[in-house]
């Protein structure tokens, strides 16, 4: 359980982004947004804090 304003780090790298053209950084980003969080595309992850 994850507190409000709590962070999560999502390491996600880029998999599959020269190959097949996928941006799995913006899709786990989009999801995490569905699920309530403001999120940040940080590194090679996604930074989401809960709102």
């Amino acid at each position: 359980m994850l507190k409000r304003k709590g962070k999560l780090f999502h390491y996600t790298g880029r998999p599959n982004k020269l190959t097949s053209g996928r941006d799995v950084p913006n899709e786990v980003s989009k999801r995490l947004r569905q699920a309530g969080f403001i999120t940040e595309l940080n590194g090679d992850g996604v930074l989401a804090t809960k709102k």
